[in-house]
């Protein structure tokens, strides 16, 4: 989810038999001229949906996308739409912009590229159960990590979720 300019979707491509990009955008020559591979699918979401079939997809990534949601509903549509278009005991990763509060959140007004929702970790792993998936990791980002990893927390944590076998 949220594929930009394809640098994390190209890495995907050489592990995947097949990789789904899904973004806002619709500069998907850009993308596809950058990953230069054949196994790439380059979708436009309406920033709360994945338009694909359901119980497909093996593993759903998102890094720093959930950070810039404008509002927790998108985030809830997103994680509902990761959990139909999962196979069971398929996974997920997404990072969220991380809020001091277990139980809040905060949703504020932004410029492109700045963070506009933060979550807390005990709010977010309510809505994923609820949802139907387990937790299986979480976590916190790091800043300059891989380039240079120096203990400085970034603004995102992390959770992974399985789709139980139903």
């Amino acid at each position: 989810i949220g594929y930009g300019g394809g640098r994390l979707l190209k890495a995907a491509s050489s592990y995947f038999k097949k990789a789904i990009g899904v973004d806002i955008h619709q500069e998907h020559d850009k993308a596809r001229e950058f990953i230069g591979k054949d196994n790439v699918e380059l979708l436009t979401s309406s920033g709360r949906n994945i338009p694909y079939q359901s119980d497909c997809i093996d593993l759903v990534y998102s890094f720093i996308v959930f950070l810039h949601l404008q509002s927790l509903s998108a985030f809830a549509s997103y994680i509902s739409e990761t959990y139909r278009v999962l196979r069971n005991g398929g996974v997920a990763q997404i990072y969220y912009g991380r809020h001091k509060d277990p139980n809040g959140f905060l949703e504020y007004p932004s410029e492109a590229n700045s963070a506009s929702l933060e979550i807390g970790d005990a709010l977010i792993y309510t809505k994923c159960r609820a949802m139907g998936f387990s937790v299986i990791d979480t976590g916190t980002s790091y800043k300059n990590a891989p380039d240079g990893f120096n203990k400085t927390m970034g603004q995102q944590n992390y959770i992974t979720l399985m789709k139980q076998p139903g």
